[in-house]
């Protein structure tokens, strides 16, 4: 028998709930006109879930998209409402890392849109035997029309309900430290992420207008903004992939109220927004995530935005959100002598605990070692791998393989991931610092510091650097800049000079693959 139950205890049910609330309220838009209201959008997912039931599906059943941020990608998290997981895959790997993804994960179907339908049916065809391709918009031979799907399908609500403790979806780690992992979240974990963020730590309002510019497959621009604010019964308008012009545009167009950027991403705004003016005044909060922010380029935002509000996020694919720097934080460091706390990340917010430990020791305020966090909104453990799980939660802390420090005021600092440490002639050296050093250079856009295998300091720190059009610098005098505020064994030996510095699509660089450029 279907009982409803708490309104918004499953993603599905959060669906369901806000269509009975705002049935004709716009839910979802996109730049190029497309809109759904939250009644219709609710229909269309009840009919994709009669329709891929029909086709065989079942709880527990995974479904994957190869596809670039759309209101069908919202839809197809729809299908958690009859206990299917739901699998974003990282449009932006090469086919072999897909493949893995694909092994690991074993899908039922891929959405695809027009972009990769022809990757995923090349997937299909060579590695995924059994799996159905379904395209998102153009006709394929071999594909399954999405349009189709939903025409004809029962719009009632599925028989099967979702318990909170299904999984919901397996997000896969970036891969910075190694291989990536397949993340499970239940409802229960979700719903408690949706919550804390949109009406703790952003205080969204249903009123408010929202843009979505984070890939969706990434937990930030998913979880901890995108649904926390559709939970919240915001509109939403969803931009298929970043790029700072259409972010001008459409929130000048639509009025956008808040957005979620990485700190790349507020750098090239800001430097568009230069060249051409855009009307942003009713942006009135940035959440900014995944990545530290350079102070100096924290300083200009606020400078060049002074009617908006800043908010910091701290987490983890496996963790959710564990902490917030707020606007109050912001405007007290920045106005104050206190720039330091603006390279903290802020304090745990609700419900969560934050504790750094350094060999199985508790750390006084102040002493480096390794995050830990406990908070009913991370994982239930690693796809498929228990000895995985049973090592990154241990009696209900996780470890976030981040080393860090706690102030006396509670503030947490994200020094390095334990991983990027660098060890040289017996010192610690932690390259987020050099970093944050290097990008206070006038002739410094961006830095990268890692750490190289060397005979005499058993590794040695290097960087890469990218400087600002028209500067012309070497890298003895970068290096000589850095020695008046740094200890010289903090300082690169060596400093390379790039165009741009390999990222993610979080907008994380990749120390590693430029650790093993430089290694040889």
């Amino acid at each position: 028998m279907k009982t409803r139950g708490n309104d918004r205890e499953t993603l599905g049910a959060v669906f369901a709930h806000l269509a009975r609330t705002y049935p004709e309220k716009p839910a979802l838009r996109t730049p190029g006109g497309q809109s759904v209201t939250f009644d219709g959008l609710n229909t269309r997912i009840n009919a994709l879930n009669a329709a891929l039931v029909e086709r065989g599906l079942c709880p527990g059943d995974r479904v994957a998209i190869l596809a670039k941020n759309s209101i069908a990608h919202v839809e197809i998290f729809g299908l958690t409402k009859s206990g299917i997981v739901v699998v974003p895959l990282n449009w932006r790997l090469y086919e072999d890392a897909l493949v893995e993804l694909l092994r690991t994960s074993r899908p039922k179907a891929i959405f695809a849109d027009d972009t990769f339908l022809d990757t995923a049916r090349s997937l299909v065809k060579t590695h995924g035997a059994g799996i159905e391709v379904i395209s998102l918009v153009r006709s394929h031979p071999h594909a399954i029309p999405y349009a189709s799907l939903i025409q004809s399908a029962d719009v009632r609500e599925p028989d099967h309900i979702a318990h909170p403790d299904d999984p919901l979806c397996i997000l896969f780690t970036s891969g910075t430290t190694g291989q990536p992992k397949g993340v499970v979240h239940s409802h229960r974990s979700i719903l408690n992420n949706l919550r804390v963020s949109s009406e703790i730590v952003l205080g969204l309002e249903p009123g408010d207008t929202v843009m979505a510019a984070m890939p969706f497959f990434h937990v930030g621009g998913l979880f901890l903004h995108f649904f926390a604010a559709f939970y919240r019964g915001c509109t939403t308008t969803i931009l298929p992939e970043y790029s700072a012009s259409q972010v001008l545009d459409v929130v000048a167009r639509h009025k956008i109220n808040n957005v979620h950027l990485v700190p790349t991403m507020i750098g090239s705004v800001l430097d568009a927004l230069a060249t051409d003016p855009a009307d942003l005044s009713s942006l009135n909060s940035i959440l900014y995530a995944a990545s530290p922010i350079p102070t100096t380029l924290l300083l200009r935002a606020l400078d060049a935005l002074p009617n908006c509000k800043f908010v910091q996020s701290y987490g983890a694919t496996e963790s959710g959100m564990v902490t917030a720097l707020s606007p109050a934080d912001h405007i007290a460091a920045s106005h104050g002598n206190d720039h330091e706390i603006l390279l903290s990340c802020g304090k745990a917010v609700a419900e969560r605990a934050v504790r750094v430990v350094a060999n199985d020791k508790a750390c006084i305020r102040g002493e480096i070692g390794e995050i830990e966090i406990r908070s009913p909104g991370m994982m239930d453990g690693y796809w498929e791998d228990p000895a995985a799980s049973q090592a990154a939660i241990i009696n209900g802390w996780l470890k976030t393989g981040d080393l860090g420090f706690l102030d006396e005021n509670g503030f947490v600092y994200i020094v390095d991931r334990k991983n990027d440490m660098i060890v040289t002639g017996g010192e610690n050296v932690y390259p987020t610092e050099v970093e944050e050093h290097l990008s206070r250079l006038q002739d410094v856009a961006a830095a990268s510091v890692f750490g190289v295998p060397d005979p005499r300091w058993v590794e040695k720190v290097v960087a890469a650097v990218v400087l600002k059009p028209g500067a012309e610098v070497t890298d003895r005098h970068l290096i000589a800049e850095l020695k008046r505020e740094l200890a010289a064994y903090k300082c690169p030996k060596e400093i390379h000079f790039l165009n741009k510095l390999p990222k993610n699509a979080a907008g994380k660089v990749l120390r590693k693959e430029l650790q093993a450029r430089f290694s040889g």
